[in-house]
């Protein structure tokens, strides 16, 4: 139905079903349509930004279920434990264990010390200035997750919202670290990447139960349904696309003002996010009628280029921004905006590494140079061939 090709050659399989329509409704295997689509639908997620410094720590890669987020006593997950208001340490018993079952050792922090060295301040964070436990975990959760320990920066995260359920803030920052945790997970490890991403998804929309404008709730929840919609199958693809639009568009409207540095701000990666999925999705009618979205390639591009204004030295940015001119100019048979997003492209190969993704992003740069007609189906996976996808219609 779809290929997509990756460091290696592509595999190409064959559409199932003619492209027709009655009255404007596609005629034939349905289930064929909704699955050429599956990619598109999950590359908002594939191209959330992460934390912007180099080095991670190792994916799990020991056998399946080892690397899984953990579970209840009867080996459920227990997504109903935060509404319910069970304890949260549940959810992240297992996050001070590595994949192999060795116990992490947590490195001592001077708490003191590390407010100082990071130049955060305490007042930021919920409960940090007035209790001096809170702000010992705080430090904890934020150096593991700048260390990249990210099982147990969210088991820290997640001891601070049985403290402050009030808050949003633990929530959407543990939903994030299970998200990294999932897209570093191998693909031969579906259970494992299936659960992370489960879990980001669950923390985040607690997150936005507490707080209904939690932009960066609303962000990551959106990056984990898309991803999840490409391991769950096309009845959780289709459900998921209209869910995706609507959390990235009521996020972008918040106006959200939160950053982590000059060059990673919740507003930035929203925008950056829109512009992927209304880039890939396809902008077909029939595809809006069967999961209630399609895409938008010119907003795409408007998206796109508000994210650079806000960090223009993030090099996925630049990369989206060539991919939407290479895009929208192939398409619309304009040389002016191949030309620009060439330029871009080319540009981009000059800025410094700031996410571990960038090197990969730049391979993907010099692709599209060569073959601009690519554009419309990149992302961090490869590329999806959207003629093929249209074959399924």
């Amino acid at each position: 139905m779809i290929s997509i090709s990756r460091s290696r050659p592509s595999e190409n399989g064959s559409p199932s079903g003619e492209s027709s329509r009655q009255a404007g409704r596609p005629r034939g295997n349905g289930s064929a349509c909704l699955a050429a689509l599956l990619p598109v639908l999950a590359l908002a997620g594939t191209m959330i930004a992460a934390w912007p410094v180099r080095g991670d720590e190792p994916p799990p890669s020991a056998a399946p279920g080892r690397a899984e987020p953990p579970r209840s006593a009867s080996g459920d997950l227990q997504p109903g434990a935060l509404a319910q208001g069970d304890d949260l340490r549940q959810w992240t018993a297992a996050a001070s264990y590595r994949p192999d079952g060795r116990p992490v050792e947590t490195p001592p922090l001077d708490v003191e010390r590390f407010w100082s060295a990071a130049e955060l301040e305490p007042s930021q964070f919920p409960g940090a200035l007035e209790d001096a436990e809170l702000r010992a975990l705080w430090a904890r959760a934020l150096d593991s997750e700048f260390s990249r320990r990210l099982r147990q920066s969210s088991d820290h995260y997640l001891e601070i919202a049985k403290r402050r359920p009030d808050s949003s803030l633990a929530f959407w920052r543990a939903a994030r670290n299970y998200w990294r945790l999932g897209d570093a997970t191998p693909d031969d490890q579906r259970e494992a990447k299936v659960r992370y991403f489960e879990q980001s998804e669950a923390l985040a929309r607690h997150g936005m139960e507490i707080d209904p404008e939690c932009a960066a709730c609303m962000l990551f929840r959106a990056g984990a349904l898309g991803r999840l919609a490409t391991t769950r199958g096309i009845a959780s693809g289709a459900r998921s696309a209209r869910t995706i639009a609507e959390l990235l568009d009521r996020a972008i409207a918040l106006e959200p003002s939160h950053t982590d540095g000059d060059q990673n701000s919740t507003l930035g990666n929203l925008y950056y996010a829109s512009s992927t999925f209304y880039r890939t999705v396809p902008d077909w009618r029939v595809v809006e009628w069967l999961i209630g979205v399609r895409g938008d390639k010119e907003r795409a591009l408007r998206d796109i280029r508000k994210a650079v204004e806000i960090s223009d030295r993030r090099i996925d940015y630049r990369v989206e921004l060539g991919a939407a001119l290479l895009c929208l100019g192939s398409t619309k048979s304009d040389p002016a905006r191949v030309a620009e997003g060439i330029e871009v492209l080319d540009g981009a190969q000059q800025l410094e590494l700031l996410l571990d993704s960038d090197t990969r992003d730049l391979v993907f740069a010099r692709a599209m140079v060569e073959a601009p007609e690519k554009a419309c189906g990149f992302s961090r996976d490869g590329f999806v061939d959207a003629n093929e996808a249209r074959r399924a219609f």
